[in-house]
């Protein structure tokens, strides 16, 4: 899982106010003002906001931390947590650097490239996301949600009729 560079400003925001539950994949820059239940990976920079939390599995190339982490973070470079910060959890990262005054509760794992690859692939299995992600083509979707789909489609245009069989013959 090759760390591509990202265009500048190209930034995903979850603003404060904003609470997401769900596993969340960028190949972008993040930054977390609100709060984020599950898994987080991008390709980029994580930046966790004064007020927010982000409870889960994290991964990321790089990482800045005002806010609270709850859960396992995997950094493939450096991760840099600041004095008002907190994280609760197992951390992996190249290189740290800790502030005075930050809560850390938890271990911490030394780790190179190789290491966080190994590590990411088996917990984040996104690479055919970020494929797509980059390729600018939409993740086909599972056959339970076009199974869904047909089954909600055919309820609302009529069963066996040709509209329904001939637009949805393509999934």
């Amino acid at each position: 899982m090759a760390i591509e560079s990202t265009q500048v400003n190209e930034i995903c925001r979850i603003s404060r106010g904003t609470s997401i539950t769900g596993d969340i994949t960028s190949i972008s820059d993040i930054r977390v003002d609100g709060q984020v239940e599950g898994k987080l990976y991008t390709n980029g920079k994580l930046v966790v906001g004064e007020n927010a939390y982000v409870s889960g599995k994290i991964a990321c190339q790089t990482c800045d931390v005002w806010g609270k982490i709850s859960g396992d973070i995997y950094v493939q470079d450096i991760i840099n947590l600041k004095a008002i910060s907190s994280l609760d959890g197992t951390l992996h990262t190249h290189r740290l650097g800790i502030d005075v005054g930050t809560q850390f509760n938890g271990t911490c794992e030394m780790i190179d490239g190789e290491k966080f690859k190994q590590l990411t692939e088996k917990e984040f299995p996104v690479k055919e996301t970020i494929e797509c992600l980059q390729s600018n083509t939409p993740k086909p979707a599972s056959k339970s949600v076009v199974s869904t789909f047909k089954s909600v489609a055919e309820k609302v245009v009529g069963k066996g009729s040709k509209t329904t069989e001939d637009e949805l013959s393509g999934m």
